[in-house]
């Protein structure tokens, strides 16, 4: 195992420190969409086997997905990877599979064992392809780890957050495939995938392939699921936070802001989850006063040497290059 641990992006994990403070649902936020994905995970039929969740940059998907990893963790959830395009290790696909296979290795009962014995036998298996490094360090271990219990076996999840972040598109498709192909072959094996993404063409071409369609189910981030009214919910929330905490609360009406301004806010969200986010941070910061803050955000006074929107400004930027 202490051989394999070298081999694995520890900063993917969902609760590693590299991501410290990572985006998750704000309580009463997106109950339906979570409660799809807890349905569907938890179902007994298991005709689609892989969830893909899809939308725009900032709308949300891996607050959702890490939602989802906290609800699953200590029961069901098997391992977890979250892309990024700003660590070279968590950029890059290349260790996604061992860190998979070392989540699995110590969630999972029975497992471990499995997993070392393979590694013993052959250290060049990370070098492998990735067929080869799914088979033996995942599939195998798993599925004999799994004929070793007597009782119904629910299905283990496996999430994989932005997935377009990984720098090699031919890799996200590959990704894809290669689950696609295992969950085909073994049609009873109790394992899931979660994928999260922005509908990038490469991953959306992939998902239309009759083979991984036939087994996939679309989870799409759009105003189905109403998120101006969650949106609001989050505002609200962190409007009375502030009121309570901030250094300067003494300098802030209680009735502050006004109805009218959450609203103002909410549609300069466009249903974006990080328009929101960004602003609160703005506005929830220790050395000014909010008031003063939200009416930068709101053009009504200059923001000088202020950026308000420069995390969303670099977000953006990336996602048009």
């Amino acid at each position: 195992i202490d051989i394999l641990s070298k081999k694995v992006v520890h900063g993917a994990f969902q609760d590693s420190n590299e991501r410290f403070d990572a985006p998750k649902c704000h309580p009463k936020t997106r109950i339906v969409i979570l409660k799809k994905i807890l349905d569907w995970a938890e179902a007994m039929d298991k005709s689609s086997r892989i969830m893909w969740m899809y939308g725009p940059a900032g709308s949300g998907k891996s607050a959702i997905a890490q939602t989802t990893a906290e609800t699953f963790d200590g029961r069901r959830l098997a391992a977890t990877f979250f892309f990024s395009r700003k660590s070279a290790d968590r950029s890059s696909a290349k260790h996604l599979l061992t860190t998979i296979a070392y989540q699995m290795a110590i969630s999972i009962p029975g497992m471990r064992s499995l997993v070392e014995q393979v590694v013993e036998n052959d250290h060049s298996v990370f070098s492998r392809s990735l067929e080869t490094q799914f088979r033996r360090l995942v599939i195998n271990p798993f599925m004999e780890a799994m004929s070793r219990r007597q009782e119904t076996m629910n299905s283990h999840l496996i999430i994989i957050d932005g997935l377009d972040e990984c720098r090699d598109a031919l890799v996200q498709g590959a990704i894809i495939k290669l689950f696609a192909s295992f969950f085909t072959q073994y049609e009873t094996l109790p394992l899931t995938l979660l994928i999260a993404s922005r509908p990038e063409r490469q991953i959306r071409d992939v998902f239309n392939i009759e083979d991984v369609n036939r087994i996939s189910l679309r989870l799409v981030l759009d105003d189905t699921y109403n998120p101006d009214s969650d949106i609001k919910e989050y505002l609200q929330s962190k409007f009375s936070e502030i009121k309570q905490i901030h250094p300067l609360k003494q300098h802030i009406d209680p009735k502050w802001p006004s109805e009218n301004i959450i609203s103002q806010l909410v549609r300069k969200s466009s249903g974006q989850f990080i328009y929101a986010s960004t602003a609160i941070k703005f506005i929830s910061s220790l050395k000014y006063r909010p008031s003063e803050r939200l009416d930068i955000i709101l053009g009504n006074k200059q923001a000088g040497d202020e950026t308000p929107f420069a995390h969303l400004d670099s977000l953006y930027m990336y996602t048009l290059a």
